[in-house]
């Protein structure tokens, strides 16, 4: 726990530790809003199915590279700036998608959605480590869980809505509000305290030739990547599929996407109950 938290009550490091977790969300917020948009953006757009796919693959894509690189920036300068910075770039991309004249812009915007938003997201996730320690910070891990899994299940849900009744623009209108809120609370009430390391090309190619080098890692992320690739492989195809080819309405969608969301939501609480359980023990129940 950083030395800067220790003086702070307990009401204010939770309301600090919700704001973190709301704004953790946002990954799959960005990322899976917009999945019962797509048959209306490749109509509005003149796109095509494959092309129009690539406006939810580009923010998968951009959130997965920029994790990559935002741990050792909001290290080397703290957690406050990076994910300020990663709002406003978000916000400025967010409003830019809604008036995009062509597909080809929309998947550039989207790719650098998902770059801006892993900042936030990973200066959150490093933030609620700054806050808690020990089993603490265990019972914060899984509400970052939980917290990314509630963005996921009912951002595709809301977004439905918001398509059917004012357009596949308004989706993105009204995540810029909802950044906006986010980067407004964050300046406000978030004081960074964090102790910055150096931030050398050296060190961060050591640290990630130590993690590719981990056997164990590499096995956990495949597994775990090939597991999670279900719900992105789903929300590519289903759209088409229900709304297209099925001629259901981006509602009837935003439910579907919400019963799958659910159930990993429950999964994610239910881990709750098994923080003493070892990850060897609960890995091979999985499997």
């Amino acid at each position: 726990m950083e030395q800067g938290f220790y003086s702070m009550d307990g009401t204010s490091k939770r309301n600090l530790a919700v704001l973190m977790y709301v704004l953790v969300s946002l990954g799959g917020i960005v990322v899976d809003i917009i999945v019962p948009s797509l048959p209306s953006i490749q109509v509005a757009l003149a796109s095509n199915e494959a092309l129009t796919q690539w406006a939810f693959s580009a923010a998968i894509l951009g959130f997965g590279i920029g994790q990559i690189v935002a741990g050792f920036v909001v290290d080397a300068f703290g957690r406050k700036i990076p994910m300020l910075m990663g709002c406003i770039v978000l916000i400025f991309a967010l409003f830019l998608s809604a008036i995009a004249p062509n597909i080809d812009i929309l998947i550039g915007l989207r790719l650098l959605q998902g770059l801006a938003v892993s900042f936030v997201a990973v200066g959150g996730r490093a933030a609620i480590k700054d806050l808690f320690d020990g089993e603490e910070y265990l019972r914060a891990v899984n509400w970052i869980t939980i917290s990314f899994a509630l963005g996921l299940t009912l951002s595709p849900f809301i977004g439905g809505y918001i398509d059917a009744h004012f357009g596949w623009s308004m989706v993105f209108y009204a995540l810029t509000v909802w950044v906006a809120i986010g980067a407004g609370l964050l300046l406000f009430m978030f004081t960074d305290t964090h102790r910055r390391t150096r931030f050398s090309a050296h060190f961060v190619t050591r640290s990630f030739s130590e993690i590719v080098g981990n056997v164990t890692f590499r096995r956990v992320a495949l597994i775990c990547g090939i597991l999670y690739s279900i719900l992105p492989a789903f929300n590519t195809v289903a759209p088409f599929l229900i709304q297209t080819t099925l001629g259901h309405s981006p509602i009837f969608y935003g439910h579907i996407a919400l019963l799958l969301g659910a159930s990993w939501l429950v999964g994610n609480i239910a881990n709750r109950f098994f923080f003493k359980v070892p990850a060897e023990k609960k890995f091979a129940f999985q499997c």
